[in-house]
């Protein structure tokens, strides 16, 4: 049993472009869109309810005499 480098360690994979952008990035861009897409999805709530609930021609009103 003679080896010339019993214990060799294996160094672990890094990613590539560091911290900065394989987890800190990462994490923003999900907030970002995460965001927006909660943002548009209310929007798009509100304007169906002024739809729902709004006319285009105005409507008639009697008027009521004492």
């Amino acid at each position: 049993m003679s080896s010339s480098n019993p214990t060799q360690f294996v160094q672990p994979k890094r990613f590539p472009w560091g911290c900065l952008l394989g987890g800190c990035f990462t994490v923003f861009l999900i907030i970002v869109i995460g965001t927006g897409a909660i943002g548009y999805m209310g929007y798009s709530f509100y304007m169906g309810q002024i739809n729902k609930f709004t006319s285009a021609e105005p409507a008639d009103i009697p008027i009521v005499e004492k």
